[in-house]
């Protein structure tokens, strides 16, 4: 839910991110991967529904600490935008087909 908080752990720092926008989309839609220019992002992708790949549930968050404006990597890259179409990988079997094929 937006204005909840995740953490994520890297080389012994905990840094703090807000959820700003929590949506689904379509295998196809890349796009929700790009950088968002001034802003200190993580993104994080699961399968949506649970147990298939027809959509992804995309959770952003602005990282809210430590200060973001000490962060070294995200001041010197440059924002790149993409215009190249990728799919991520499609629709695999289901948690009943794969039960089902197990037992036949």
């Amino acid at each position: 839910m937006p204005g909840d908080t995740f953490y994520i752990t890297y080389n012994g720092t905990a840094y703090v991110y807000k959820v700003t926008s929590k949506t689904i989309v379509k295998p196809t839609e890349v796009g929700v991967l790009n950088d968002i220019p001034g802003k200190s992002t993580a993104t994080l992708i699961t399968c949506d529904p649970p147990g298939t790949s027809l959509n992804r549930l995309v959770v952003v968050g602005e990282q809210i600490s430590p200060d973001p404006t000490g962060n070294a990597a995200g001041a010197a890259a440059p924002a790149t935008t993409s215009t190249t179409t990728h799919q991520l990988p499609g629709n695999g079997p289901t948690l009943w087909t794969r039960m089902w094929r197990a037992i036949f």
